[in-house]
């Protein structure tokens, strides 16, 4: 349970805002889209609120409404995932089943400069609670507010993991059941692992997988791939980077030594599964005893703004019974850095795929993060 002392909810997301699509998405390029979500919650778990998404044609021709209600909501600092359920849908054009069928979206309130990313469960996409993309998508009008717990926070605050702003719920916020230790378990306290495919930042459509496309024959979702680092033309290519630790504050774990390396990018004009890289992560006991120690490499990466997403498989670890499970990363380049984090390392998990995590949760004692 996560909640203050006065029983106002910790975790909130509110408002509306949309955009255009830009000239990657093909025929869908110019189509106006809209999101709304009013969601808040005590609970990750039990969220109340809903949700609204809105994609016509230039000539305001509607190519699909749905809303619905929300299932889960994990917030912290400025970016939260969303999850919900479609309860009502219109799709003139779209020979698909709408109701029923699950939503995410990751949020991030950057002032003037939100984004947002999503999974729409409508193209087969399996959506597991507390879980999404990179916020890919740039909001051109309206405004979102996250109000996040601040989760994990440091021992001491030291470059990149300086606290943004006044964190004043800080003391009045505890991590949720099952919150992970540096090597093991979820943050969200029971959802487990990310789901099959990424979100897509088409508005409505396109089930993306790691390369931001649409299932092969689906009817109505075009395919579409989205450039690393494209930016008004300039190629730039993305790159995530973490050299970080600090002691883990899970209580079966408290004050146990992490430290996590990771670097990842992909080439200009490259898409999301087009990238190189690694991780490696160890947790130790005060004495010096190893609980974990293993590395591996990236799989997929997605950049949204200054929120990265990145997957991978364990390739070499202390214990040998780890090679080939597969790890998410989720990173957040800001005033406080944060990484997250889920391990497939159990069978009671559900499976890890590409592009997918939850949201940055854990701020360093040293170290930092950069996301470009």
């Amino acid at each position: 349970m996560v909640e203050r002392a006065s029983g106002e909810p910790v975790m909130k997301v509110t408002g509306k805002s949309g955009g255009v699509l830009g000239a990657e998405w093909g025929e869908l390029a110019g189509d106006p889209v809209s999101f709304e979500i009013d969601t808040h919650a005590t609970d990750p778990l039990r969220p109340d609120g809903s949700f609204h998404v809105i994609h016509r044609k230039p000539d305001g021709r509607l190519l699909a409404e749905f809303s619905g209600r929300t299932t889960s909501l994990y917030a912290v600092d400025e970016v939260a995932v969303v999850t919900g359920v479609i309860e009502r849908a219109e799709h003139p054009d779209v020979p698909l089943e709408f109701v029923g069928k699950k939503v995410a979206f990751t949020v991030y309130d950057g002032g003037r400069h939100d984004r947002i990313g999503w999974v729409w469960g409508f193209f087969g996409a399996p959506v597991n609670r507390v879980q999404g993309t990179a916020p890919t998508f740039p909001l051109s009008w309206g405004d979102f507010t996250v109000k996040g717990g601040p989760g994990q926070q440091p021992e001491s605050p030291r470059a990149g993991s300086t606290p943004k702003g006044n964190r004043s719920n800080a003391p009045l916020i505890t991590q949720p059941t099952g919150t992970p230790d540096g090597t093991a378990g979820t943050p969200d306290g029971t959802a487990g692992t990310p789901d099959r495919t990424a979100g897509s930042p088409d508005g409505t459509f396109s089930a993306p997988d790691g390369t931001f496309s649409a299932p092969d024959g689906t009817p109505g979702a075009p395919r579409v791939t989205i450039a690393s680092g494209s930016d008004g033309g300039r190629q730039r290519g993305t790159s995530v980077r973490a050299v970080l630790g600090g002691t883990s504050k899970a209580p079966a774990f408290r004050g146990d030594p992490l430290r996590f390396s990771l670097a990842a990018r992909i080439a200009p004009g490259g898409n999301a599964k087009e990238v190189t890289g690694g991780f490696h992560v160890m947790h130790h006991k005060p004495d010096g005893s190893v609980v974990a120690d293993f590395e591996g490499k990236i799989t997929c990466l997605t950049v949204g703004g200054k929120v990265g997403v990145a997957t991978g498989v364990v390739t070499r670890s202390a214990a040998p019974e780890l090679v080939g499970k597969p790890v998410s990363f989720s990173l957040k380049d800001g005033r406080m850095d944060r990484l997250g984090w889920l391990w497939g390392f159990s069978a009671t998990d559900e499976p890890i795929v590409d592009c997918q995590s939850t949201v940055p949760f854990y701020a360093p004692d040293w170290g930092g993060l950069t996301v470009r």
